[in-house]
């Protein structure tokens, strides 16, 4: 975003926690003014506009240092794509959003943006059909504009981001109020509350029941948009589009099919809950890795680990689970680090799953890197990047 708003015109001051050496290079974006830590952040009398990143909360103390505009990307995206006659097409829900927003925008033959995707911002030309996965924290900056949509979908909403939003049932109805205000105004749409008995009996290259809970109720969206005259496309496109859309990175993605063994990046599950989910999904053998510190109902993880693993393999912060008391499938030596694990450890399981039930922990910054290098040290292992 820093590029983009650069090549604009403007003149840019970044501020972030980060040590300076752990920065990006820039110095080919021009000047950019970059400081660190909070306390580098300036009073602003004169006005001006901030753009703040997710990890920004209302309770930050940038909101009273006399911006005249505190904004974020998608808010500028979504007043430009509004004046310019585009149809807005939004995503929210605590899971399965971003897998939702991709197949939609696949059925305009588009990509996704807002909390997905590439920024809008430096795009010469808006597709005439926009799709915007929205998350709690964006709804936050953008239920001052009162925008309105011209569809929506809502997946399932859990308790997440109480921090951010001092209470669970903040955060839920930050998505909630969205949704009804779309409704009051109109737009069609449907949540996955509503299409939960839905089937996707055709193929798909997804893994698991909640995809096909997510194809189901994308094809039920994409016929109401029809029924209104919003989209032209048939049953039979709009199924046969659906189902040659690939799983997203780092969600039940199958990596390679070697050794004998399907091997799956799922380090998107950052939570005790979304590996449950990734363990109904094989037969035959599983061998989990789990990774990071973990976030959710340990007392859950154990006996569905021992029911549906052959082994379980501790790697960094979640050796601590190795105290609970329980385990029957655990491998006894956990591991340090992920390289160690997957250079070192010989696999009997039909299946090998990186689904770590926690945040990433050094050396990744985030689970697309634990993700990234779990593609990467398969390779080495393997000798070849896939089948």
């Amino acid at each position: 975003m820093v590029r983009e708003l650069v090549a604009l015109g403007h003149h840019v001051e970044v501020f972030d926690r980060r040590p300076l050496e752990q920065w990006p290079d820039m110095g080919d974006v021009g000047t950019v003014v970059r400081c660190h830590g909070d306390g580098d952040l300036p009073p602003n009398p004169n006005g001006g506009t901030c753009f703040v990143s997710p990890a920004i909360p209302p309770s930050h103390p940038v909101h009273s240092l006399g911006y005249s505009l505190i904004t974020t990307e998608i808010e500028w995206s979504m007043v430009r794509a509004a004046r310019d006659g585009k149809r807005i097409h939004a995503v929210t829900g605590s899971v399965g959003k971003s897998t939702c927003a991709t197949l939609m925008a696949a059925l305009f033959g588009a990509e996704p943006y807002g909390n997905i995707g590439t920024p809008l911002l430096g795009r010469s030309t808006l597709p005439d059909d926009l799709v915007l996965e929205l998350s709690s924290y964006q709804l936050h900056y953008l239920k001052k504009l009162d925008l309105k949509v011209d569809s929506w979908v809502l997946t399932p909403v859990k308790d997440h981001h109480a921090s951010w939003h001092d209470s669970v049932e903040s955060y839920r109805n930050c998505k909630l109020d969205a949704i009804e205000s779309w409704i009051q105004a109109g737009a069609p749409g449907c949540s996955q509350e509503e299409t939960k008995d839905l089937q996707w009996p055709w193929d798909t290259p997804m893994l698991g029941r909640h995809n096909l809970a997510n194809l189901a109720t994308v094809r039920h969206w994409a016929l109401a948009l029809g029924a209104n005259g919003a989209i032209g496309m048939t049953d039979e496109t709009i199924v046969s589009t659906l189902e040659k859309v690939s799983p997203l990175p780092h969600r039940l993605e199958i990596v390679s099919r070697k050794e004998g063994k399907t091997w799956v990046n799922d380090s998107k599950a950052t939570s005790v809950a979304a590996t449950l989910e990734a363990l109904a999904v094989f037969e035959g053998s599983l061998s989990l890795i789990l990774h990071g510190p973990t976030a959710g109902d340990v007392h859950a993880l154990v006996p569905a680990c021992d029911q549906r693993c052959s082994e379980v393999l501790l790697v960094g912060k979640s050796r601590a689970l190795a105290e609970h008391p329980g385990w029957k499938k655990l491998r006894p030596i956990p591991f340090e680090t992920l390289p160690q694990c997957l250079y070192s450890a010989s696999f009997q399981a039909d299946h090998v799953l990186l689904s770590p039930a926690g945040a990433s922990e050094a050396p990744y910054r985030h689970y697309e890197e634990r993700g990234d290098d779990f593609r990467r040290l398969l390779r080495q292992r393997l000798g070849s990047k896939e089948d």
